[in-house]
């Protein structure tokens, strides 16, 4: 054999990582996991910049400081997954054009959802900035150093909204058609870039970035900023490579021209799934401003009884830390941050696998294999199963003596009681998990399918859920097991309102299956999507 051939051989197989994947073709649970694969990559390295970015912060800046960051989180979330929301709707028409091989509908899709993301980033931006001090309140963040550093990197962060936007949308793009490997590319150098970026502006010139009059915390300008910035350059560059490496999305002059009822096509999908992502984002400020006002009246309690306040498993809570006394370090808040994203750390796996069933069902849709969906569905389901079995097992070992919070935290704040509150979180979602895969499946799987509505009624389940945990539980238990000290001084709500924090998520997969599972039910398994397609479609194009 020639050295010719064996080069073309080689630069054959290194071409073939790099073509996109066909879902509408191979065995199901093969092409689904070789799709979710760079997903999945893409999902980790993203969420490990989140956790080298929480380490670093934890170990340069102040306690109150990185409280400040964490408190944001719903926040940010609450502005992004709409952004999100609408690409992953977007998408949806690209991977049917896709599945139906309509080039030219592709190309079309594509310079829609980037007029419509230019749209979305401006309007996005301006609200989210001029809502800061409202959205903050909600929160009920009062301390003055946590509530500065929550101003200074949400304010930063909302800025730069539109280089999250248009990466994503760019992302969900190349999925859609099958390339799933691009955007872990960029997303990897982004990732490496930002760790970077962070420890130059945190550790090395972070007295040097601007403070904004808070005292030291140029630090978290610039965790802000190394966010932005890495972004930034991630979409600029898979935008640019996503125009060389596949040029029928280039566009022509004529795709510019509005076509409305496309248009109208892309934010019919978009919309509900942006509504019904934000709406996700409403229940966790709920259970964000539950946590705050735990450790706020644990610490009033402190302050106007002298007396540490002992809660019903007996776990002693002193807002006074033992290594330095202050009296501004907020155990739940310390403890509920870390564990936060520790569980999204892992759970991208699942989020991982839901959006390659987007595309899945997207082309299969397209391509007019129904039957494929529904096995694509099984197979898919038992792939989660088995994920979710090692999500839960990682949890649970990860929360003896409080493990992964020495990840988050410097030693010194890892007490007792933070260990305690985190162990208590995970003792309640780690056995749940199970439900939560189900749901990334279900719900991802009927967006896919164009059906955005049911997404949208389990989104508004779980905030309802969410709320009536928050609402009811501390009062139903304060009656059941008797008042505590912090029930006894300032009601029910207040003593047992960690506990709600800890079920309201369990609660809320649940109740978001149910409409999610029924729609699956009776579009694919009783066969009603294939009989309504034939009937409004007839041979033309889906969407």
């Amino acid at each position: 054999m020639s050295k010719d051939i064996i080069h073309r051989s080689a630069w054959d197989r290194i071409k073939s990582i790099f073509k996109p994947i066909d879902l509408s073709k191979g065995t199901p649970w093969k092409v689904i996991l070789l799709f979710w694969v760079p997903v999945v990559l893409s999902y980790l390295f993203q969420q490990s910049y989140t956790l080298i970015d929480e380490l670093i912060c934890g170990h340069y800046l102040e306690a109150a400081y990185v409280t400040g960051i964490d408190d944001t989180n719903s926040l940010t979330f609450l502005v992004l997954q709409f952004a999100f929301g609408c690409s992953a709707g977007f998408s949806v028409v690209s991977g049917a054009k896709k599945g139906e091989n309509d080039m030219d509908g592709l190309r079309k899709s594509f310079v829609t959802q980037m007029l419509l993301a230019l749209v979305v980033s401006i309007v996005l931006t301006i609200v989210a900035v001029l809502c800061v001090d409202p959205l903050l309140d909600l929160l009920n963040i009062n301390e003055a150093n946590t509530r500065g550093a929550s101003k200074i990197f949400i304010t930063t962060i909302y800025a730069g909204l539109f280089t999250q936007v248009f990466y994503n949308l760019i992302c969900a793009f190349l999925r859609s058609i099958g390339d799933s490997l691009t955007p872990f590319l960029f997303l990897f150098g982004s990732t490496v870039l930002s760790v970077g970026l962070d420890f130059l502006f945190i550790a090395g010139i972070g007295n040097k970035m601007p403070d904004f009059g808070l005292a030291g915390a140029g630090g978290v300008f610039g965790a802000a900023m190394s966010v932005n910035i890495a972004q930034f350059l991630a979409a600029a560059g898979c935008i640019a490579y996503a125009l060389w490496r596949y040029p029928f999305i280039r566009p022509k002059k004529s795709d510019f021209k509005i076509d409305w009822k496309f248009t109208l096509e892309h934010l019919k999908l978009g919309l509900p799934l942006a509504f019904q992502f934000s709406i996700l984002a409403i229940g966790l400020i709920v259970l964000q401003s539950n946590v705050v006002d735990f450790d706020t009246f644990s610490q009033k309690y402190y302050s106007e009884k002298g007396n540490y306040y002992k809660d019903i498993f007996g776990i002693t809570y002193s807002p006074i830390h033992e290594n330095n006394g202050t009296l501004s370090f907020n155990m739940a808040q310390a403890a509920f941050g870390p564990s936060n994203k520790f569980e999204t750390f892992l759970e991208t796996t699942l989020d991982a696998l839901g959006a390659t069933m987007i595309s899945y069902c997207s082309q299969n849709r397209g391509a007019r294999k129904y039957d494929r969906i529904k096995l694509g569905l099984k197979q898919a389901t038992y792939i989660a199963l088995i994920i979710c079995t090692c999500i839960m097992l990682i949890e649970l070992l990860a929360s003896i003596n409080g493990a992964y919070l020495y990840l988050f935290l410097a030693k010194n704040y890892v007490t007792d009681a933070v260990k305690h509150y985190g162990q208590m979180y995970f003792y309640f979602v780690a056995p749940t998990t199970y439900i939560l895969g189900l749901l990334f499946i279900y719900r991802s799987s009927v967006q896919g399918l164009g059906k955005s509505l049911f997404p949208l009624m389990a989104g508004i389940m779980e905030v309802i859920a969410r709320v009536l945990v928050s609402l009811f539980v501390p009062t139903i238990m304060a009656n059941l097991t008797g008042k505590n000290a912090l029930t006894a001084a300032y009601g029910p709500h207040y003593g047992w309102s960690y506990l709600s924090v800890c079920i309201a998520h369990p609660a809320a997969w649940i109740l978001a299956c149910i409409p999610c599972l029924i729609g699956l039910v009776y579009y694919v398994f009783q066969g009603k999507l294939e009989k309504i397609d034939k009937k409004k479609y007839g041979d033309g194009p889906i969407l």
